[in-house]
């Protein structure tokens, strides 16, 4: 019964003409999804490999925070620059649970800010631009981040005060090694400065001009420390309350100022009298840092795939034991760099769904006038005996026969188009298209996920496609088929 039906359906999709528009439509579908698709996915992996291996690891622990807070802190537009990253409690316990974990590779702790950098040039305007300063430990850091290679001056030893700045920062300021960068945080009414020298330049493995890489600059964890005014090794202590501080006003008699002060007289003196007054630079209050204190962990994995399970096993982990963190992967650490290649693949894809839906209608339209065609066929195949559900099996067959063609005639062209566009060699001079797409050039290439749910989406065009037909043609009584002029 199966070959019968099989053959009948196969008869049919050959008889009809209009059966090639519908196979030519669902191709074009597939062949456009497919092909979006790999060159969103080779993007994707770009963009990862690159983050991942340049300053996002493959999972970031963060504290838990009611913004949306990545590696560059509040993420909120306008107000997340004037808010600050909380610290991670319970860093010691943290770091002990990853190192514990299956798959871990390596770890490095993080302090993260925005500042401004100032470079003084001799003989020149001062240069002045915002960046985001990552507070490391500079050797652990390059272990983890193994893409960034170091191409003037070198990495500073533990304890030694400086920064390293990216070659296109070098490049743009004309800055490098040896030279003096300042910089400075406000602090209310007044700011906080400190100067260090540029002690390395290094370079990232894709960084356009205006990438978000190329604003970033690595610091002693010292300095960024007096700069954000977190102390080393202890875990912020909480205010006192205002209640607390009422009633130590109360509590204090101004009166008592001056008891027990005497009068006394200056006399004259000239002004040779006078010593001179040395001017000297206030001392940080700031404690030394011993490496207890930090906003993130950045974690790299043996197997960055089984970044979901690390993931949730170390979100398991914080929530059984109090802790106020969180894991995520490398798109939520890297904040609104990554989530626009993220949202940018969701509107496309939707775009083309939108063409798919349009395309349906015209699709059932069309096998509903096939099917209206057949009507004396199918009333002669009715009154031998055929039932409704040999008649429903036979449409079913003809549907999926047509999608299942299309879809892999679709693959076969996407796999061509994609083969065309790698040929063609397209390279990005734009910052933008470098950092969207994680490269200077455009590789596309149809994974083995992107063509079954490319096929999967073709077949499923087909099922819903043979519902209508079908009841239509089961909905003519027996009697007007048999008379039916075709």
């Amino acid at each position: 019964m199966l070959r019968t039906l099989l053959r009948i359906s196969f008869k049919n999709i050959v008889s009809r003409k209009s059966s090639a528009v519908i196979v030519a439509f669902i191709s074009f579908a597939v062949a456009l999804l497919s092909v979006t698709n790999a060159v969103f996915d080779s993007t994707e992996k770009g963009v990862r490999e690159s983050f991942s291996a340049s300053f996002t690891g493959d999972v970031v622990v963060r504290p838990k925070s009611f913004v949306s807070l990545s590696l560059f802190g509040d993420e909120t537009p306008i107000t997340g620059e004037f808010t600050s990253i909380p610290i991670l409690e319970r860093f010691s316990e943290i770091e002990e649970r990853a190192r514990n974990m299956r798959f871990f590779s390596s770890s490095v702790p993080q302090l993260s800010g925005r500042v401004l950098m100032e470079f003084f040039p001799d003989g020149g305007n001062a240069a002045r631009f915002p960046v985001h300063l990552f507070g490391v430990e500079f050797a652990r850091y390059f272990s983890v981040m193994d893409s960034l290679s170091v191409v003037e001056g070198a990495l500073p030893a533990s304890g030694e005060k400086g920064i390293a700045i990216s070659d296109s920062v070098a490049a743009k300021f004309g800055c490098g090694v040896g030279d003096i960068v300042q910089f400075s945080v406000a602090d209310g009414f007044s700011f906080r400065i400190r100067a260090v020298p540029v002690v390395a330049v290094y370079s990232y493995p894709s960084a356009g001009g205006e990438s978000v890489l190329s604003k970033i600059a690595l610091v002693d964890d010292g300095t960024l420390r007096e700069l954000l005014a977190v102390s080393a090794g202890t875990e912020p202590s909480d205010a006192g309350s205002p209640q607390e501080d009422e009633n130590a006003g109360d509590a204090f008699d101004f009166e008592t100022i001056f008891d027990g002060a005497e009068d006394f007289f200056v006399e004259e003196s000239s002004e040779e009298d006078v010593p001179p007054v040395e001017m000297q630079q206030e001392e940080s209050e700031i404690p030394e840092s011993d490496g207890g204190t930090w906003h993130f962990l950045v974690i790299k994995l043996s197997d960055s795939s089984k970044a979901s399970s690390a993931i949730a096993n170390l979100n398991s982990f914080f929530r059984h034991n109090g802790i106020s963190a969180e894991a995520v992967g490398w798109r939520q650490a890297a904040g609104s760099t990554a989530f626009y290649l993220y949202i940018l693949r969701l509107v496309l894809n939707a775009g083309i769904i939108i063409i798919l839906v349009a395309g349906l209608i015209v699709v059932n339209n069309t096998l509903v006038v096939n099917v209206l065609d057949r009507t004396r066929e199918i009333g002669t195949m009715r009154a031998i005996g055929a039932s409704r559900n040999y008649i429903r099996a036979e449409c079913f067959f003809e549907t999926g026969m047509l999608a299942s063609s299309a879809g892999v005639f679709g693959l076969v062209l996407g796999t061509l188009i994609c083969a065309l566009v790698n040929s063609a060699g397209i390279s990005f001079e734009n910052d933008f298209l470098i950092q969207l797409f994680g490269s200077g050039s455009l590789v596309t290439e149809i994974s083995a996920g992107t063509a079954f749910y490319s096929f999967a989406f073709a077949f499923f065009l087909g099922a819903v496609a043979w519902i209508h037909p079908s009841a239509v043609v089961l909905r003519i009584r027996l009697v007007d088929a048999m008379t039916s002029a075709k």
